[in-house]
């Protein structure tokens, strides 16, 4: 309870100076008009407050995640999160002419999960295969049940990891240095979340890659069975 109160009260005293300063800076080219130079430093505000805005958003959620605040579990379909998911981010990958395939089983056994979780995992695994493939690249999500346990994999064929890198990934923060990937925003915690999600879903995730070729990212959580489970 006590950390549930101090996540939220965190996020509300960070949330309302950044606002503040997002409104000032909308309101500028209403006083008057801009400079063009006035004009790129508002821009360049503007993406500072909004890759700050995220980082927050980022700790909070890891934060609550480690606390097991609002990890609620009911029987979840991952197909129906995984069709929600790709549905939402689609738009994405077909702005940079991407192929984003999904290849379901006629019936994908529920698992015992928090479903906006969930749903959080397979977007950020997503959307990392998005923003790090090239354009016209391949994308493909995949699910299926292996022996008691449910699989879903998010395929790319995108920059790919060295292999110096693959252990570290995972950790919070860390961001591989490449030349590709220079210019491409982040803050450093997505894959630690989607980590933290599967861990306290009793699950497990792991990273297959290569350079130049793609990633191939994996989670595997036990399949529901009929018992709740703490």
């Amino acid at each position: 309870k006590m950390k549930s109160e101090f996540v939220s009260t965190v996020s509300h005293d960070l949330r309302s100076p950044l606002t503040t300063i997002k409104g000032f800076v909308q309101l500028l080219p209403k006083v008057g008009p801009l400079t063009l130079q006035q004009q790129e430093f508002s821009a360049k505000i503007l993406k500072g407050v909004e890759n700050i805005t995220e980082l927050i958003e980022d700790l909070l959620d890891i934060g609550k995640i480690e606390a097991g605040v609002g990890l609620e579990m009911d029987v979840c379909q991952l197909d129906t999160i995984i069709n929600k998911v790709v549905d939402d981010l689609r738009s994405q990958a077909e702005a940079k002419r991407q192929h984003l395939d999904v290849v379901l089983p006629p019936q994908l056994p529920p698992v015992w999960g928090n479903d906006l979780r969930l749903g959080q995992v397979i977007a950020n695994l997503v959307n990392n295969a998005i923003k790090y493939t090239p354009d016209g690249g391949l994308i493909s999500v995949r699910a299926n049940n292996n022996n008691g346990q449910i699989m879903v994999s998010v395929q790319d064929t995108g920059f790919g990891i060295p292999l110096a890198d693959q252990p570290y990934i995972f950790d919070k923060f860390y961001r591989v240095q490449s030349e590709e990937m220079e210019g491409i925003s982040g803050t450093g915690l997505g894959l630690a979340i989607v980590k933290s999600v599967i861990e306290r879903h009793n699950g497990r995730v792991w990273v297959e890659s290569e350079p130049g070729v793609g990633s191939t990212f994996t989670f595997i959580l036990p399949k529901y069975n009929g018992q709740q489970v703490d």
